[in-house]
């Protein structure tokens, strides 16, 4: 009989603990960085204090970034062939990682395929490459992500390329339906 007692004792602690313990995870914040984002435009800074705001070309907001909670992502740029008058995905990841430094500062790795859209030599699709760099962020709305300075982010418009241009950060937003 005692060892029933012990044995109840036991097991119901071990459910509570494990229901205390599963609670917990799902309660943890998200990482801002979580998500599938989308460029929405990019907002300049001109030398003479004013700020202009680009819209992006329709090939441009096909480029997406799924970035998930185990520390991955995938990046995904498009990229539109004047000559060819078509777009195309011009980089895409094939192995990504990312890991936090501070609140909106982002270490990323990644291997990707620089995509060529005319293919040079039968089987020369791609070449391969890979980076890391650090990534200045903030996120001013719910799902809405500003990247700074950050050029690879986007082959965005030649008006972030001027002489005038001090600053500039791209507007992403979170479009993953949860």
């Amino acid at each position: 009989m005692f060892i029933k007692k012990v044995k109840r004792k036991f097991l119901f602690i071990l459910v509570v603990t494990l229901l205390i313990s599963c609670a917990s995870d799902d309660d943890s914040p998200k990482d801002p960085f979580i998500g599938y984002w989308k460029p929405v435009e990019v907002v300049l800074s001109l030398d003479d204090g004013t700020v202009k705001t680009v819209q992006l070309s329709e090939c441009e907001l096909h480029t997406n970034i799924p970035v998930n909670n185990e520390g991955s992502f995938q990046m995904n740029i498009y990229n539109f062939d004047d000559e060819l008058e078509s777009c195309y995905m011009h980089i895409s990841t094939y192995k990504g990682s990312w890991s936090k430094t501070s609140e909106n500062q982002y270490v990323v790795e990644m291997k990707f395929h620089h995509i060529t859209y005319e293919l040079p030599e039968p089987g020369e699709y791609y070449e391969e490459g890979e980076m890391t760099f650090t990534m200045n962020t903030s996120f001013p709305a719910d799902r809405v992500m500003h990247v700074y300075n950050q050029e690879l982010f986007g082959f965005f418009p030649d008006e972030i390329y001027g002489d005038n241009i001090t600053s500039y950060y791209v507007i992403y937003e979170d479009k993953n339906d949860f």
